[in-house]
């Protein structure tokens, strides 16, 4: 019987969470967590790095509901010795309705606003098109970003 409920517990928060970003317009947040990012070379001119960080739901980086996580890969063109990094990345955002998949440049500074090209998407998101608005809250830690869809996803019908 407790195993019972449990499972009905996890699926509707699961369900929950799915509804809160399946939506042509929705917002999450990236934190940093140490030891989820890896330098995978560097040449004189730039170095790349590959990342696995958490997504919650809302503009908040101390939010509790869980979206899922932002995989890509960064090179960093340019660095200064504050943190600020100008990078170019490839990303996707995880969640449990399915991927969407977006890039461009990556200016990582101080109350840094910008606009990257959505490429794409699978599951729900499938064939995604739009724009991706990152407002940088801590350069190197915290990102937010709000995704905005030319159509409504079609959530419920996850194929990856």
């Amino acid at each position: 019987m407790k195993t019972a409920f449990a499972v009905v517990l996890l699926s509707a928060l699961a369900l929950a969470n799915a509804q809160s970003i399946c939506k042509k317009s929705f917002t999450v947040t990236e934190n940093y967590v140490e030891g989820t990012s890896e330098l995978v070379g560097c040449t004189d001119a730039e170095c790349t790095y590959v990342f696995d960080n958490p997504l919650v739901v809302g503009s908040s980086a101390s939010g509790k509901t869980k979206a899922g996580a932002n995989v890509g890969t960064c090179t960093v063109f340019s660095a200064s010795a504050a943190g600020e990094n100008r990078s170019y990345c490839m990303m996707s955002l995880n969640t449990t309705s399915g991927v969407i998949n977006f890039g461009g440049e990556f200016p990582d500074f101080k109350n840094g606003d910008f606009t990257m090209a959505v490429t794409g998407g699978t599951g729900g998101f499938l064939g995604a098109s739009g724009a991706v608005r990152c407002q940088v809250v801590k350069p190197g830690y915290t990102w937010t970003y709000t995704v905005s869809l030319l159509k409504a996803p079609k959530c419920g019908s996850r194929r990856a």
